[in-house]
């Protein structure tokens, strides 16, 4: 799944691009994990306004970064959480509830204890269903 994000920090606008394999475990829990094209692929391509996008599968490679996010399902809702260590004193904190018509994502990057980046309190994405033709 592609992802693009977009931040506005006051005196810039920052847009960033992912790419995340969700897959079913053993366990039947669903498991996110963050992929890195390779280095001589820019980021820039995950971008859902392309229409012609294609990478190799073979080239693409799971974050070391990153550690998968394991959701789990209780009464129709899948809930998880993580924190990856991006570098020294630097961690990223991730959770993700999801509901049949809400997505609730919290992202916090702390360093040295102190939050540089994002929030505690989860962005709350509704569901808007719209009539078709």
């Amino acid at each position: 799944m592609i992802e693009e994000s977009r931040f506005d920090l006051g005196d810039r606008k920052v847009e960033k691009h992912y790419l995340f394999l969700y897959e079913e475990t053993e366990k039947g829990t669903i498991r996110l994990t963050s992929c890195d094209l390779p280095p001589d692929v820019p980021r820039e391509i995950l971008n859902l306004r392309q229409d012609d996008l294609a990478v190799d599968y073979a080239s693409i490679t799971l974050s070391p970064r990153f550690q998968p996010l394991e959701l789990v399902e209780k009464d129709g809702e899948y809930t998880g959480s993580n924190v990856s260590l991006f570098g020294p004193g630097l961690l990223f904190h991730f959770a993700l509830r999801v509901t049949p018509t809400e997505l609730h994502v919290t992202e916090r990057l702390e360093r040295d204890g102190e939050t540089v980046a994002g929030y505690s309190t989860p962005v709350v994405y509704r569901r808007v269903e719209q009539a078709r033709p």
